[in-house]
């Protein structure tokens, strides 16, 4: 809230002695605009591969789980609805 009150504070400072704000365009470089698409197609498919890797996780200790370690089971039951709303979060995000 202070950022926004010293911004607000800021501009009518210059209006009021003749400056004007500076509004710089909106269109970021090309190279700028490639690097980071790469780096979030890279973290969009580490969250996805880390989602699949959580499933096989979750499907061993429910398989571990059922010779006289039912805890063991029941966590992975559990894991795995968190695994799949972690994985749905992933792909909306990113949009894939």
């Amino acid at each position: 809230m202070g950022g926004l009150i010293a911004s607000g504070t800021a501009r009518a400072l210059l209006a009021a002695g003749g400056g004007t704000v500076p509004k710089p365009a909106g269109d970021p470089p090309a190279d700028v605009t490639s690097k980071v698409e790469m780096f979030l197609g890279w973290l969009k498919y580490g969250g996805m591969a880390a989602g699949v890797g959580g499933l096989i996780v979750c499907g061993a200790m429910m398989g571990v789980g059922q010779r006289n370690r039912h805890s063991l089971s029941a966590d992975g039951a559990a894991g795995v609805s968190l695994v799949v709303l972690a994985v749905s979060i992933v792909t909306q995000v990113a949009g894939a």
